[in-house]
């Protein structure tokens, strides 16, 4: 996935995962039996809880390097292969964050928590989530922009999740606004990303500006369905290259409801 620079991992949970709780922005860290020390790798999970008590399977993104763990993991492990695991992390989200609405941006391969949350966040508008008190409650008609930032055309990870995800939210009477930033050059690549109906695809980066646009749009959606009330904006989360989500950070920090009048 991601023009090949990410190979995903489905990892099957002993026990069909019964014992294992997770919320969606956790990791796990995984260790290979045998491996040397330090070879530790810490991934964040793809996937949701209901998926889990679903299918008894957790799905991770691992990005190719020279970590000894990633570099098993894309060269040689092989279907059947046993690791151990154990769950952390605390960028989660909960109940009144999804009732906010969320607005997301991500770049590369910092969608997989990004795309955990918003896929849960959808799924629990129409189902009862699985994973324990950590997990995202049930939501009514959600709402929730992405913006999505990757160099190539080629590089857009998890982009099924992302639409099944947007699917759900329109099941459930709300929307995932899909909006996809290309930031090289798209005639150097093959052009436009393989890419449904459902996304905005546009070229540059994620600006101020248009974080600011997402931001609006979002609150003025929430307050047409009673979600929020004037003045309150949407819960913001952002994940990707370090330089990137301190940038986004810091911007998404600024952001207050344009006046409409």
């Amino acid at each position: 996935d991601g023009g090949g620079r990410a190979v995903r991992v489905a990892l099957s949970v002993a026990g069909g995962g019964a014992r294992l709780r997770f919320a969606p922005g956790q990791w796990v860290d995984l260790v290979a039996p045998g491996a040397p020390e330090g070879s530790v790798g810490g991934y964040t999970i793809a996937s949701t809880p209901a998926e889990l008590a679903r299918t008894g399977t957790l799905e991770v993104l691992v990005r190719r390097s020279a970590h000894p763990m990633a570099s098993w993991i894309n060269d040689s492990m092989a279907v059947g292969d046993d690791v151990a695991l154990r769950v952390g992390g605390a960028m989660v989200l909960t109940e009144a964050h999804a009732r906010k609405g969320i607005l997301a941006v991500a770049g590369g391969i910092g969608i997989s928590p990004i795309a955990a949350m918003l896929a849960n966040a959808a799924e629990c508008a129409t189902t009862t989530a699985a994973g324990g008190d950590q997990a995202l409650p049930r939501a009514p008609a959600p709402a929730l922009t992405l913006l999505y930032s990757c160099r190539r055309a080629a590089d857009f990870a998890l982009v099924d999740r992302l639409e099944n995800a947007a699917e759900a939210a329109e099941a459930a009477g709300g929307r995932l606004r899909l909006v996809a930033h290309v930031t090289g050059d798209r005639g150097g690549d093959g052009g436009e990303p393989s890419l449904s109906r459902r996304w905005e695809v546009r070229s540059g980066r994620v600006t101020p500006q248009a974080l600011q646009e997402a931001f609006d749009e979002l609150a003025a959606r929430l307050q047409r369905r009673g979600n929020t009330t004037e003045g309150e904006g949407p819960t913001t989360v952002a994940c990707g290259p370090p330089a990137a989500t301190d940038a986004w950070a810091r911007a998404l920090a600024e952001l207050r409801p344009t006046p409409t009048a």
